[in-house]
């Protein structure tokens, strides 16, 4: 492939990934009622459970009953994207809900890459221009399809877990094919 064409596939897959991504920022600070709310609360409540002994503005009673709904929320799968999000607050020194689904459109975002590399990686040759409109469509389907954009939004690991699975599927391919 030609530098001109590189470079036009290399600007087209940014504007792709910076698209995918705005899409999904624009309502981040709403609350998350729009995609599974009982379960982006329940989240919410694991990673407050997480962060409460350093919360501030809030009373005895207050944490009494962070402390006890917390304590009766147990994880369903590994807790990753509810300490990230507490981890989040500790630095932030409050708790917003955007925080963590930001994380979750992030790790959306980048498991666009793992399909550009599922269709275009190769160690072996160069990216030819089939191969780079296929990884394009590839990233276009994986960012756009409708489900995808309330799916990487939500406080729930789906984001997470489905990116790795993409990074991971990609990451087995390259090394089938490259031994």
């Amino acid at each position: 492939m030609n530098h001109r064409l590189q470079l036009v596939v290399r600007v087209t897959l940014a504007c792709l990934l910076l698209h995918g991504r705005a899409i999904r920022i624009a309502d981040r600070a709403d609350p998350p009622l729009e995609f599974h709310p009982t379960r982006q609360y329940r989240s919410a409540i694991m990673a407050r459970g997480y962060v409460v002994r350093t919360l501030k503005g809030y009373s005895a009673a207050e944490l009494n009953a962070i402390r006890a709904a917390a304590a009766v929320q147990n994880p369903i799968e590994p807790p990753v994207l509810e300490h990230a999000a507490a981890l989040a607050y500790r630095a932030t020194g409050r708790e917003a809900l955007w925080m963590p689904r930001l994380m979750s459109v992030l790790a959306w975002v980048l498991g666009a890459l793992g399909a550009w590399g599922l269709v275009v990686a190769r160690r072996d040759s160069g990216a030819n221009a089939p191969r780079a409109v296929a990884g394009l469509v590839a990233v276009a389907v994986y960012l756009f399809l409708p489900f995808g954009r309330p799916a990487s939004q939500a406080f729930q690991p789906d984001a997470l877990m489905t990116a790795l699975a993409v990074v991971a599927v990609a990451a087995v391919a390259w090394r089938q094919r490259t031994p």
